[in-house]
């Protein structure tokens, strides 16, 4: 009867053993799994910020192409702009010269 409790104790004893090599691998398992989780977070936030930032970049060199584009665009407007007055100009000083010199010519044939 003693032999078999030592024997059930010794089968108790190997269960509680196996029990707890097993607790302690799922823990060891579990840690290295939080740890990757930890990790492949981390990774998730840098790849988010580089994103943000690449977002960020993009955005003000695109803005900064348009304040730019729609700089020389008002300038050509300008410039054109200009030039249209510069012409209309010269055609007023034509016509008004023209008119002069056909009066001049009435008068000279009057």
């Amino acid at each position: 009867m003693i032999q078999k409790i030592e024997d059930l104790k010794a089968k108790y004893d190997s269960a509680m053993d196996e029990l707890t090599q097993s607790k302690i691998n799922f823990e060891r398992e579990k840690a290295l799994k939080d740890q990757k989780i930890t990790f492949q977070e981390q990774r998730i936030d840098e790849y988010n910020n580089q994103m943000k930032q690449t977002i960020e970049r993009y955005e003000e060199r695109l803005k900064s192409e348009k304040d730019d584009a729609q700089k020389i665009l008002q300038e050509r407007i300008s410039r054109s702009q200009q030039e249209k007055d510069n012409v209309e100009k010269k055609y007023e000083q034509k016509r008004k010269a023209l008119k002069d010199l056909e009066k001049q010519i009435q008068q000279i044939q009057s």
